[in-house]
Parts: structure tokens; C-alpha cells; sequence
């Protein structure tokens, strides 16, 4: 098995949050993650934090996302600055339709 520790589109705050999930899963094997050292500066102002929302109903979820979304659009942030991360085995179906009701532009990534 050859270990896959270099990233190139993560910043640091990304990075540093997924090492914590990382060393917080017992069936995980440990990893090392750098950032590659073209994205040595963090693109994020240190004042912007990962948001983490936890509902306990995905339409809730989807409605608590586009409203965050909708709070930094109108305070200034770009939506192409933005993203939403997703399980890859998720259906985002759901949150595409809320998506484009609210007219939020998106891309989805394949």
C-alpha cells in the first residue's frame, strides 16, 4: 500500500481539520498530510473556520446550509468562494433542488 499524503487543493485550516478526524477514528491507519508547497499560504483569513452543522433531519440540513450560504453572500463573500462537502455516497438530489429553489449558484464536481 503506497500512503497518498501530499494534497494540492486543501488549505491549511482544511488540513489541520481533517488530521483531528483522522486521529479521532480508531479503524483508521494513521496518516500524515502535507500541503503541497504551492499552497504553502493559507487562502483563508484566519478569522474564516470550517463550519460544522449537525441536524437532525436532512431537510433541516438543507435549509440550515443555504441559510449560512445566503449570511456570507450578503456580507460580502463571493459565491464561487464558497463550498459545500458532501459524503461521496450521499444523494445530493435534495440539496440541489433547495439549491436552485433559492436560486444558489452551484457546481457539482464529478
Amino acid at each position: 500500500m503506497i500512503p497518498l499524503t501530499e494534497n494540492y487543493r486543501s488549505t491549511q485550516t482544511i488540513l489541520d481539520a481533517s488530521r483531528e478526524v483522522i486521529r479521532n477514528n480508531t479503524e483508521s491507519l494513521e496518516k500524515t498530510l502535507n500541503l503541497d508547497k504551492h499552497l504553502t499560504k493559507n487562502t483563508l483569513s484566519e478569522e474564516q473556520k470550517i463550519i460544522f452543522l449537525l441536524p437532525s433531519d436532512p431537510q433541516i440540513e438543507i435549509a440550515a446550509i443555504a441559510e449560512k450560504l445566503h449570511t456570507f453572500h450578503d456580507k460580502g463573500i463571493s459565491w464561487s468562494d464558497m463550498a459545500i462537502i458532501y459524503r461521496k455516497n450521499s444523494n445530493p438530489l435534495h440539496l440541489i433542488e433547495y439549491l436552485r429553489r433559492e436560486k444558489i449558484p452551484f457546481h457539482k464536481q464529478k
